[in-house]
């Protein structure tokens, strides 16, 4: 018993906890373009912002949509209790 529980753990604990929201580039709010330099830096990370921000956004989604099978999940077991049925998966 204690195996499955610490199972179910770390399965929640792996799919819950991993969007991680980009930090806004530096460059975009303190920084300025002295040179060419300075702007093509400052244009590659926001490039990557942005391309990381899409990873953010899409990993919500997921984690959404997750949520929402699982809503969906416990609606179907309370209603299936509701019945009176004797197995409800």
């Amino acid at each position: 018993m204690k195996k499955l529980v610490l199972f179910v753990f770390l399965v929640n604990f792996s799919f819950g906890f991993y969007c991680y929201k980009p930090t806004m580039p530096y460059c975009v709010e303190f920084g300025n373009f002295n040179s060419d330099s300075d702007f093509e830096m400052c244009k590659m990370e926001v490039e990557n912002y942005l391309r990381d921000l899409q990873e953010y956004i899409q990993c919500l989604e997921d984690e959404i949509n997750e949520a929402i099978e699982e809503q969906n999940e416990v609606i179907k077991k309370f209603n299936c209790k509701a019945r009176g049925d004797s197995y409800c998966y």
